[in-house]
């Protein structure tokens, strides 16, 4: 039987492993600082703008994808061949999935919204990221770990939303402002083909 002290130094070796790994080779940062960015970004502007998900954010997220899969893929191939190489591969495949849908629209909506949300999507980015740079082992407790933080950094977006007034401060956004009705969703994207 697993004791507790093991258990909790297990998970803290775990969360530690995370937390260090970005610093233990600084070309990661010039891949993982703009995923987190981006993630930031996205989050701030659906937040303060009171948007929801639309089609142009599907697809910004699955191209997203595709070129972090393809950097992975580019680094992979010039330091090891192995079926390492196989998780950026996937994240390119499904970069494009996204992107075809997003741009076709064929899949419902609220189904391509799950699949590209831009917290799991540049949340599992990250770890991926440093997974393939060898900065991040995964074993047992870094991924009960990363499991853990997931519903964490959720909990912190859902804070902050809630902490932080909205739509340009709340009510001292309106001052000096003309009230305006919010625009309909965007429907660029319906005309091009693929």
């Amino acid at each position: 039987m697993v004791e507790v002290t093991e258990i909790t130094f297990g998970l803290i070796n775990g969360f530690k492993a995370i937390f260090t790994a970005p610093f233990k080779d600084i070309n990661i940062l010039w891949l993982l600082i703009p995923i987190l960015g981006i993630w930031i970004f996205l989050e701030i502007t659906y937040f303060y703008k009171k948007e929801e998900l639309g089609w142009n954010n599907i697809l910004i997220n699955g191209l997203s994808l595709f070129w972090i899969g393809v950097f992975l893929t580019q680094y992979l191939s010039q330091s090891e061949l192995s079926i390492k190489l196989l998780v950026p591969i996937l994240f390119i495949i499904y970069g494009l999935g996204i992107t075809i849908f997003a741009i076709k629209q064929e899949l419902p909506e609220k189904i391509t919204m799950l699949l590209t949300s831009p917290t799991a999507t540049y949340y599992f980015a990250s770890i991926i990221t440093l997974w393939t740079y060898n900065a991040l082992k995964i074993n047992i407790w870094v991924f009960i770990d990363i499991m853990i933080l997931l519903p964490v950094v959720l909990g912190i977006f859902f804070l902050i939303k809630k902490v932080l007034p909205a739509g340009g401060g709340g009510d001292m956004g309106t001052i000096g402002s003309i009230e305006k009705e919010p625009s309909p969703p965007s429907e660029d994207l319906k005309d091009m083909k693929l």
